[in-house]
């Protein structure tokens, strides 16, 4: 996630030693949040700032944020710096033997340090701690992110520690942001399995309710894992730039089609595989649910591993209408409806090898026996179930997994793994 530990240094030995209050100046800790209104699945940046409160101008050496969400509507995945400061220290320290609330993010706490020997001046626009980078997982009217004073037994605080004297402590009001989830609509792609050297699609599926929608652009990026092998890219019906994007479904039923069906650029589907697909525009409220279109994809015969589909490429956020997945609700694009996303997953595996551990064994088995058809092949479309993968037993690729299938499967089976 980008949250790496940091280790402690001796300068540090006293993070959490307090004096007693300042009160004649103090920090002010508030948060900022961009954007404040985003559809679930949809990146949120929330800034932590130095605010300058009262008194003359203060100074800081380090600070220690300790940071409640709540985790079933927010995930916490990233902390960026600013860059407003040049910290010596900064992260999310281990604190297992504190009040452990770095151990894990799920329970919506975590516990923000950041110290250096240069000094840092809290300003009145806001001194850049750190950027918490949030994705939002669910609809809801409001969800705070909170600066808390302190948490646990210990307990673990907030704190400002000033220069004027050692561990002075100049904390001052602590600040909370507000962010609403609302979907007006919605988009995935369901997780994919392929076998290699084969053709394959991935399908996005939208929903939208009785909108006055005028438009849909889709676009899809492969983007490998650490330790794939080998390319899948989307595959060009006619030429690089003309992938044959096909109608599973159409949100305009009866009063448009899909179009143009294309790609981005030459470059994207030769390297990273990035397939776009616009709607036509009309203006008439649309009410749907469903597939709607597939790309079509292509596994080379030396690929296997895990691929990311991303259903953005250049801003997630809808502010920008040339590029991400978004509905539009205006034939000049903007305003944008709030879009969910799901992303899903691509895994690339070998014949036979159903559960993609890497073998072919006895477990493979139980799949194989679910997608038996029989000899009714060659067929199109495949005679089994989609939905099951069962393309991975289909040696023969006629369309059914048959006897032929069988003898094959017994050829490449190793027996159990442990």
């Amino acid at each position: 996630m980008g949250l790496r530990p940091i280790v402690i240094i001796a300068m540090m030995a006293c993070f959490g030693c307090l004096t007693a209050p300042s009160t004649s100046a103090a920090v002010d800790l508030i948060l900022v949040a961009s954007p404040t209104v985003v559809p679930a699945g949809v990146i949120v940046d929330v800034d932590v700032r130095a605010v300058l409160g009262n008194g003359p101008d203060i100074t800081f050496s380090s600070v220690d944020v300790v940071l409640s969400w709540n985790a079933d509507e927010l995930e916490l995945i990233d902390a960026i710096d600013p860059g407003d400061h040049p910290w010596l220290i900064k992260g999310f320290l281990p604190d297992s033997g504190l009040d452990g609330l770095n151990d894990t993010f799920a329970d919506g706490n975590a516990y923000y340090q950041a110290a250096s020997f240069a000094v840092a001046t809290a300003t009145t626009s806001g001194l850049g701690i750190v950027t918490l980078r949030f994705r939002a997982l669910m609809d809801t009217n409001l969800t705070n992110i909170i600066i808390e004073p302190e948490l646990g037994s210990l307990p673990t605080r907030t704190t400002v520690f000033g220069t004027d004297a050692p561990n002075q402590d100049v904390t001052g009001t602590l600040g909370s942001v507000g962010v609403t989830v609302r979907s007006e609509a919605s988009l995935s792609v369901a997780d994919t399995q392929i076998v290699a050297g084969r053709l394959g699609e991935l399908v996005v599926s939208g929903a939208i309710v009785g909108r006055d929608s005028y438009g849909l652009q889709m676009i899809l990026e492969l983007v490998p894992r650490s330790g794939s092998t080998g390319v899948v890219q989307f595959t060009p019906a006619i030429s690089p730039v003309d992938v044959d994007i096909s109608l599973a479904g159409d949100p305009w039923a009866g009063a448009g089609t899909f179009g143009p069906l294309d790609t981005d650029s030459t470059s994207n589907v030769l390297t990273n595989g990035a397939g776009l697909d616009n709607g036509t525009f009309i203006a008439a409220p649309v009410t749907f649910s469903g597939p709607m279109v597939a790309f079509p994809i292509e596994a080379a015969g030396d690929s296997l591993g895990v691929w990311d589909i991303q259903m953005c490429q250049g801003s997630c956020d809808g502010s920008d209408p040339t590029s991400g997945s978004v509905w539009f609700k205006s034939v000049e694009k903007e305003p944008l409806l709030l879009t969910s996303q799901r992303q899903g997953v691509l895994t690339v595996v070998d014949l036979g090898d159903s559960d993609a551990d890497g073998t072919i064994a006895l477990g493979d088995f139980v799949r194989f026996q679910t997608c038996f058809t029989g000899n009714v092949g060659p067929i199109s479309p495949p005679a089994y179930a989609p939905d099951v993968s069962c393309n991975v037993h289909d040696f023969d690729d006629d369309g059914d997994v048959d006897s032929d299938d069988y003898r094959a499967y017994q050829l490449e089976l190793i027996g159990p793994q442990p």
